[in-house]
């Protein structure tokens, strides 16, 4: 079997995985201080994707002394429970910086949906 191809397949129409995932930060985080961030999902289909049942999420913030992870679920209802053909959806989130960051490290925020698409980017300190 040719396992490659399965890799490379496209994902059912309607199905998570056919979403993109942006994340938009601050420009900068303060260590031990909260901070929220954006979500937008993009489904670039010709079929909505369901948010039902409403999918969790993971978010990481890793720091050169380790990696905080977490699990929660999204506020679908707020989206209307789906991600409209050739439309977006965007979910606020908030998260805490880790305490005693070191200032050229930063946090890097990993963001990713249950079967489904991730984003990430690096949040310099301030």
């Amino acid at each position: 079997a040719d396992h490659h191809a399965a890799r490379t397949a496209r994902p059912a129409p309607g199905s998570a995985l056919a979403l993109t995932a942006q994340v938009s930060t601050p420009a900068a985080v303060t260590a031990g201080a909260p901070f929220s961030y954006v979500v937008t999902l993009r489904n670039p289909t010709n079929q909505p994707v369901a948010l039902s049942p409403c999918p969790g999420y993971e978010q990481v913030l890793n720091t050169e002394s380790g990696a905080q992870a977490t699990q929660r679920r999204l506020n679908c209802a707020g989206a209307g429970d789906s991600v409209p053909a050739h439309g977006e959806v965007q979910f606020e989130m908030r998260a805490r910086a880790p305490e005693g960051l070191v200032h050229d490290g930063g946090v890097k925020l990993s963001w990713r949906l249950a079967d489904g698409p991730s984003a990430g980017t690096v949040i310099p300190l301030r």
